[in-house]
């Protein structure tokens, strides 16, 4: 083999070389861009702006002298939840969500409709096993309280 030929296989050596570096990071580049990125909450972005008002909510309830309590049942299939009565008044409204990480298609809501004592029943029904978090909203006006409990449904 002469010194020119070998010349030319060193060329076509780095040609190759850098050639299959860009086809690599393009067709990197294409698989990244086709895949599925699904927020597990549809209006993610405009819960992101409300945080503050999040951070009020949460301050409100660990203020309260007691602690929101929640136990699901497995054989009546309840949630039996326990809102301090200091947060309650007349007009009290608010939901229950029961949120799923996993699967946002499994989520429910409900109303609070607590007793005079802050006590709630929630029938609900058969949900999936596994870890859930209660998320619960609940006041009047200005006084507005939140607390996310995590439960594991056997």
């Amino acid at each position: 083999m002469t010194q020119a030929t070998r010349k030319s296989n060193w060329g076509k050596g780095i040609f190759i070389l850098y050639g299959g570096f860009v086809l690599f990071i393009l067709s990197l580049v294409f698989f990244a861009s086709q895949q599925d990125m699904d927020l597990v909450e549809k209006d993610y972005y405009q819960k992101e702006m409300e945080y503050q008002n999040q951070i009020e909510r949460n301050r409100r309830t660990q203020q309260l002298p007691r602690e929101v309590g929640v136990q699901y049942d497995a054989e009546l299939q309840t949630l039996n939840v326990n809102l301090p009565p200091e947060s309650l008044a007349p007009t009290t409204k608010g939901q229950i969500k029961l949120y799923r990480p996993s699967s946002a298609d499994l989520d429910m809501i409900f109303e609070v409709k607590p007793d005079n004592e802050g006590h709630q029943v929630v029938d609900v029904g058969r949900p999936a096993r596994g870890l859930w978090h209660v998320r619960i909203a609940w006041g009047e006006g200005d006084k507005e309280y939140y607390s996310q409990k995590t439960i594991i449904i056997p």
